[in-house]
């Protein structure tokens, strides 16, 4: 029998989970509810043939497992208007910042719950999604949500603990990322390239980079000698970003992102 997947909360992130899987395969359209308190963003939802259903409650009672994609601030009062009920339900929470046990506590009834934390890419089905250990969801339902979140990227388990970190590094790396592609595409314009140009060379090395290092399971180190030739212009490079701080710059990035992580 199909799990019925409600979504709660079609936003970018929860159009992004639904969309992704419904495009892989995962799930079919008519077994997906979704509640959003956007018009537009329910109309969007019903041409992809996805239930649209006019309450938390009424999503909560029509599925088998719940993804909770609501913006942390107003997940309290979205899980309020859900009726107390003794059923327990199947949760898969992408809420940052609201640990396991914060949302048991929110719960209208007994639930099983899966925290995750997935970053931006997964719109594009590039992303990854890092999955909490203690998860007391079943066999059946676990597989379920890693065909999910399988279907718009890869997943890495992690101690729940070591979300922060996991949220400076995976979570802020698209900025991160976004900024060193803008800063190659900066200096390809200081050479004469043209603007779309050096974007284009930027972001298409970066993912191509990437790619090698998963695809290969190659060390960066590796690919960094492979480009680096004896007095050619690349250790060149490399040496301008170490005299930079280049490295201690990015590691700070994510420490100081982490504890701030940890404050919130």
């Amino acid at each position: 029998m199909a799990i019925r997947l409600g979504i709660l909360g079609y936003g970018n992130m929860g159009s992004a989970i639904a969309e992704g899987a419904l495009l892989k395969g995962v799930v079919k359209a008519g077994d997906v509810y979704v509640y959003n308190r956007s018009l537009p963003k329910m109309q969007k939802a019903e041409e992809l043939g996805f239930n649209a259903v006019g309450s938390e409650d009424e999503l909560w009672k029509s599925s088998d497992m719940i993804l909770l994609a609501v913006k942390p601030q107003f997940m309290a009062e979205a899980l309020r208007s859900v009726d107390k009920t003794d059923e327990a339900k199947a949760v898969v929470s992408v809420a940052a910042g609201l640990t396991t046990d914060r949302l048991r506590d929110m719960m209208p009834g007994p639930v099983r719950i899966l925290r995750t934390m997935p970053n931006t890419p997964v719109m594009v089905g590039e992303g990854v999604t890092a999955f909490c250990e203690g998860t007391d969801l079943t066999e059946d339902e676990l597989d379920f949500a890693q065909d999910i979140f399988n279907s718009i990227g890869m997943i890495q388990w992690i101690r729940e603990e070591d979300i922060n970190a996991v949220g400076a590094l995976s979570g802020g790396a698209p900025a991160y990322a976004a900024m060193f592609i803008e800063a190659l595409a900066d200096g390809g314009v200081k050479c004469g390239l043209k603007r779309d140009v050096s974007y284009k060379l930027a972001a298409q090395t970066l993912m191509g980079a990437a790619k090698m290092i998963l695809d290969k399971d190659m060390h960066p180190a590796e690919l960094k000698d492979m480009v680096t030739s004896p007095k050619g212009t690349t250790i060149e490079a490399v040496e301008a970003l170490e005299k930079g701080g280049f490295r201690y710059a990015v590691m700070d990035a994510v420490v100081k992102a982490t504890e701030k992580g940890g404050k919130m």
